[in-house]
């Protein structure tokens, strides 16, 4: 089984975790110029031969050899979730930074189910505690043990931004307060009338320097299941 890392932020883990989140976008990795004039010439998806890549041409009239562009997220059956962390130590007088040997570590603790305090301390049947000290580690640094969280893929093609429906949007993570608010990413938009309009704001939180929502940038749509991970209460 092919597997691959993909980060999520805390808000979004915690959507997964409430099956509230089985779509994710990533922007096709390419230069602002590339998403303004490129259009999609073919989509090709095989999940037996296992290839999955989309190939562009130039909107003008005078096409430039077209460019194959190898999906990333097309070529594997899971991915496992990278968050923000923090590494348990035995030793409660160690601190998770001073502590060289992996085999010292035994376990790990989630950004987004953190509780606030600024230390944990958990106790075990033996009596044994475990020292969790902050701050957080990047998901970029998150190894595959740490990892709490597996999606399997289930469908992955191209498209651009501009074209989610208010059904994805949701399918994104997008929730609705009791008072009628629309939720993305742990933010409330209260000017937002849809799902995806709650979509387009969060998406400008997060790529205002790639042009944001008005880029209409191509996107990997990618859909998944979850199969390991607690769900929340």
């Amino acid at each position: 089984m092919k597997e691959l890392g993909i980060i999520f932020s805390a808000p979004m883990v915690r959507a997964i975790l409430a099956d509230r989140k089985s779509v994710t976008r990533r922007i096709v990795k390419g230069s602002p110029e590339f998403h303004r004039r490129a259009r999609l010439l073919d989509y090709v998806s095989d999940s037996v031969a296992r290839r999955c890549h989309a190939v562009f041409g130039d909107s003008l009239p005078d096409d430039p050899v077209p460019l194959r562009v190898r999906c990333p997220y097309g070529f594997v059956d899971r991915l496992w979730v990278r968050e923000q962390f923090a590494l348990s130590v035995r030793d409660p007088e160690a601190f998770e930074l001073d502590v060289k040997n992996p085999s010292d570590w035994d376990g790990a603790a989630y950004c987004a189910t953190y509780d606030g305090s600024g230390e944990w301390e958990r106790y075990e049947e033996d009596g044994t505690r475990s020292k969790i000290a902050p701050p957080w580690r990047s998901p970029r640094f998150m190894p595959r043990w740490a990892s709490r969280i597996d999606l399997d893929v289930i469908d992955v093609r191209v498209e651009r931004l501009h074209e989610i429906t208010e059904e994805d949007a949701l399918a994104e993570g997008v929730a609705r307060t009791d008072a009628g608010a629309f939720v993305i990413d742990g933010v409330d938009f209260a000017t937002a009338r849809a799902a995806r309009d709650a979509f387009e704001f969060g998406w400008d939180r997060l790529h205002e320097r790639t042009g944001g929502w008005k880029a209409n940038p191509w996107v990997w749509r990618i859909e998944f299941a979850r199969v390991k991970g607690e769900p929340t209460s």
